[in-house]
């Protein structure tokens, strides 16, 4: 089983990885990502950077780092804020997390659990 997963083409992202810290998978869009088709203007303006990635499932190496934010929206369901969730670097297949994570793995390297 591989540490990282590849999406369809029209996903908001291309690839996703398990994040143990938040107990959720995280995504990345690849340099090759196509954007899909029905993303509204505002969730375009925070959908930001693409990755490199060096395409090994086994033991992936991911760059720059992956932030991950919780959205505040309105009312309206427009987003008005975001704060960090989680912020980590992937290399060689393990996980360093940085210290602004609002989990208790922030500051720590671990290995990438499978998925």
């Amino acid at each position: 089983m591989s540490k990282v997963r590849k999406l369809q083409e029209g996903s908001v992202f291309d690839y996703v990885f398990f994040c143990d810290g938040c107990g959720c998978a995280h995504g990345i869009r690849s340099q090759n990502w196509i954007a899909p088709g029905n993303l509204s203007e505002d969730d375009k303006k925070w959908i930001d950077g693409r990755w490199t990635f060096n395409s090994d499932l086994e033991k992936p190496t991911i760059s720059p780092s992956i932030h991950v934010w919780d959205f505040q929206k309105d009312a309206n369901g427009k987003i008005v804020s975001r704060t960090t969730k989680c912020h980590s670097f992937v290399t060689e297949g393990k996980i360093q997390y940085l210290g602004d994570c609002n989990h208790p793995l922030a500051n720590q390297t671990v290995d990438l659990p499978e998925f």
